[in-house]
């Protein structure tokens, strides 16, 4: 038995008689385990559980499992996804589901090493898909049970805290359970061990906890940096064609079609010098949050006389575009220029 069997255990018990109803919390046996927590995972990455069943909820009822997921177009798996953001998470699930399919029959690899080969799967999400899927003896780490496991053994002001914490969180891993062992941590951070008003009364360790027993709880609240980015959106048209590109400089979004968006730096005319627009005409600012920035958006209208096709740009019909993928990000500013 090793020194923190005891805890684990206490961590079990209390996930047992507290967990939340979750949709992708199905019974270990169940046929629609796996695939649920392939899916519930790549999209929790950066994202609260609230916010999460929605979009879980609409997806599986689309996608019934990883053979429907692998098949589908990815136009329509990013149009699946849309409103929950990070898109680059519904891109690697569809390569996942396809290399899946197409390399271990459908199957969601056994094996560590082939888990974290798969697109947008790292370690957090294949060991976290190792011990809740399939009991396995690894837990992986996530921002609650970072915080849950560097207050019970007091690491917050330690030395090397990352080679500590990983040492005291594999010190909990046991042999049997280990599926509820690593959900009751996460449960015990998200819902007792908070980040700001940590609920010390109601924790099932807290006899345990370094951090209480020792008065060392210093909650420090953390506030996101939102940086103010000022980009050129140029809107030209012709006829009932918007000018579009995938070249654009709008990095959270630079993988998808949008206008024609440039950092602005300079003037508009010194930002623009790819492309020769004529009759620049200022339109209106707009205010758009995406990810840890907000982005000040300075619209103009513009005409293009290149005869020849322009490189990394095209012009595309309004019926066409809209049978695309389109980020909320870029509807916004259809609305704006309507």
């Amino acid at each position: 038995m090793h020194l923190n069997f005891n805890l684990s255990k206490k961590i079990i018990s209390w996930y047992d008689n507290n967990k939340r109803v979750l949709p992708w919390r199905v019974p270990y046996n169940s046929p629609r385990k796996l695939y649920y927590r392939l899916l519930s995972e790549f999209m929790l990455q950066q994202t609260q559980v609230n916010t999460v069943i929605p979009f879980f909820n609409a997806f599986y009822k689309k996608y019934k499992n990883i053979q429907s997921l692998s098949k589908t177009s990815n136009t329509r798996i990013l149009k699946s996804w849309q409103g929950l953001g990070f898109y680059r998470r519904a891109k690697n699930l569809h390569a996942t589901s396809k290399i899946i399919c197409q390399k271990h029959k459908g199957k969601i690899p056994l094996n560590y090493n082939e888990l974290i080969m798969l697109p947008g799967v790292g370690d957090y999400t294949a060991k976290a898909i190792l011990a809740i899927a399939f009991d396995k003896p690894f837990l992986g780490i996530d921002g609650n049970i970072k915080r849950l496991v560097s207050r019970i053994f007091l690491l917050s002001s330690s030395k090397n805290i990352l080679k500590k914490l990983k040492s005291k969180v594999e010190s909990l891993i046991i042999n049997k359970n280990n599926s509820e062992l690593m959900q009751g941590l996460m449960e015990l951070g998200a819902l007792i061990c908070k980040p700001n008003n940590p609920l010390c009364r109601k924790c099932p360790i807290s006899s345990e906890c370094l951090t209480y027993k020792r008065g060392k709880l210093n909650v420090k609240k953390k506030f996101k940096k939102i940086k103010n980015k000022n980009y050129f959106v140029i809107v030209s048209k012709k006829k009932n064609k918007y000018l579009m590109t995938y070249k654009h400089e709008l990095g959270p979004l630079k993988e998808f079609i949008n206008f024609p968006i440039f950092v602005k730096k300079y003037s508009i005319k010194n930002s623009i010098k790819k492309i020769k627009f004529n009759n620049l005409k200022y339109i209106k600012k707009i205010k758009i949050p995406i990810s840890n920035q907000n982005c000040n958006l300075f619209l103009y209208s513009a005409s293009t006389t290149n005869k020849k096709p322009i490189k990394d740009y095209m012009y595309v019909n309004k019926n066409q575009l809209e049978k695309k993928f389109q980020s909320s990000f870029m509807k916004k500013i259809m609305e704006e220029i309507k």
